[in-house]
Order: C-alpha cells, then structure tokens, then sequence
C-alpha cells in the first residue's frame, strides 16, 4: 500500500461502511430461512444482509463483528445516523468532502481492479509446464564453495580493508592456476561455519532476496570449476567457486512458477494500461510553484 493511500485507511473504512447500507436496501427477495435480526433507526435488516456486510468489510471489521455483535451493530447504526444527517445538509456535495469521497470510490474502485485482475486468468498446469521447461536456467541451484577474508572498519583495529584485498586477489589466481580450492579454504577461510564443511554454501538460487544481486550475478555468470573475483561486501571478500548446477524438481517449485506467471501477466496488463495514460503539463510554471501553507 502506497503512504498517501495509509494516510486515508480511516476515511475508506468509515465510508465502506455506510456505503453498504445501499447495497443492503438492494439486496432481492430474502428466503423463509432468511429471518429478520436487527432493526436500525427504523428499518429491518435481514441475517444475510448483515453476512453480506461483514464479509465484504472483511478483516478486521470482520473479527469485530463476530467479537462483540451488539458493540458492533450499536457503532453501525450510529454511523448511519450519522450520514443520514450529513446528507440531509447536502455535505457530500461540498468540499472538502465532495473530493474526499470521490478520492475514496476511486481509490476503492482502482485497488478492486487490481485484485480482479490478478484473479480473472486461468493458468492451466499444461501452461506451468511449459513456462517452467522455458525457465529452466531461472529455478537452477548454484551448489557452490566459499572463502571469506573479513577486515576492519575504516580506523578500527584489525586486518585493513587493502591488506585484505591483496590476500584475496592472491587466493583467487592460486585457484584459477589449479590449487585444490578445499586446500585454500582450509588454510585461509575466516568463516568458521562454512570451513568446517570444506567450504560448503548454501544453494543459491537466481531469485534469492537474501544475498545481494552482486553476487548472484558472479556466481551464476560462472561455468563449473571456475571462481569469481573477489567480491567485496561490508564485512569482508568473498571467493566463489561453482560445483555445479542442479535443476530444481518441477513438483517443489510449482508454486513458485505459478507466481511467476501470476506477476508476468500482471506486468504485462500493467503495462497495456500504462500504455493509455496521459498526462500533459499544460503550464510548467505552476509545477514548481511553492507549496501553500497548510490550513
């Protein structure tokens, strides 16, 4: 969610709230098992208009009405009552309010599109399979093999950053000249965790959040057997030498591809809507204008 769209949370859910109570006047004829439950300032509301408010507010109104049904009922009914009088003295046709509500139905309306629109395609398991044989390279595993050189900040004691380099530089032409990179690890690698297993890594995956896109980039720019440059994070250089890639099972990525396609349409879409946006700045000048003082 968007920080100006936070900012009207409380607007949006007061006037979702009482723009229900049109939905709930058209609501068709209620069946026999349908019984009356409440009457609010003069008028019978059905169970299954109630139900059908409730989960349409979902969330948190939602759990409020299950909680406590008579705290909420009492708050809704006031709330009608509330707009039944700023209707009455034609609020909703002035402003600030006019804007206010017409920034909130667009507001609702645009983030409703969005949902249908993420929704509304059906990925059949025949397009998954396909997509994924397309994809291959993107759900492979680097297996891979690491050393770590860490160095001090910057006038802290400890090994200095160039010192550090140097070493790294050295380790890598050693390994490129046919050193058994396990020997190196051994003998050099600062990260306790990884040296106790030779120098093993955890697998690493093109779509990985958790390491920096730097170093996804070098290690899958790698063939088997080769080893990156030093790669220089905050804490340290970091060495990669590439086992292997291992294809990922179709079965255990699935969702993973569904979501993939998922959000490819959905930029796709996007972009189409993108495409029939126009916006032309008819005076530059008012464009830089100052800010007025806040009222």
């Amino acid at each position: 969610m968007l920080p100006f769209e936070m900012k009207t949370m409380k607007t949006l859910t007061l006037l979702a709230l009482t723009s229900i109570a049109a939905f709930a006047q058209a609501a068709a004829a209620q069946p026999a098992d349908d019984p009356i439950v409440v009457n609010m300032n003069g008028r019978d509301y059905r169970k299954s208009e109630i139900e059908t408010l409730v989960r349409s507010l979902g969330g948190p109104i939602m759990a409020n009405f299950y909680a406590n049904r008579q705290a909420f009922l009492d708050q809704y009914a006031l709330t009608l009552r509330l707009e039944q009088l700023a209707d009455e003295k034609k609020m909703a046709e002035s402003e600030p309010f006019k804007s206010r509500i017409a920034y909130s139905r667009m507001m609702t309306l645009a983030t409703a599109m969005l949902s249908e629109s993420q929704r509304g395609e059906v990925i059949s398991p025949e397009e998954e399979k396909k997509y994924y044989a397309a994809h291959k390279a993107e759900y492979s595993q680097a297996q891979t093999r690491m050393i770590f050189l860490g160095f001090a900040a910057s006038g802290a004691a400890g090994k200095p950053e160039a010192e550090a380099r140097k070493m790294a530089e050295e380790l890598v032409k050693r390994a490129r000249a046919g050193e058994p990179f396990v020997d190196l690890v051994k003998k050099y690698s600062e990260d306790a965790d990884s040296k106790s297993r030779d120098g093993e890594f955890p697998a690493i995956k093109p779509g990985d959040e958790s390491l920096p896109p730097a170093v996804k980039a070098a290690v899958f720019g790698l063939k088997p057997g080769e080893v990156t440059d030093p790669l220089r994070q905050p804490n340290g250089f970091y060495i990669f030498r590439l086992e292997r890639f291992v294809e990922s099972d179709y079965m255990q990525i699935r969702s993973e591809v569904y979501n993939a396609m998922q959000k490819e349409r959905f930029e796709a879409w996007m972009a189409e809507i993108r495409k029939t946006v126009k916006v032309e700045i008819k005076d530059m000048k008012y464009m830089t204008e100052t800010v007025p003082a806040q009222r």
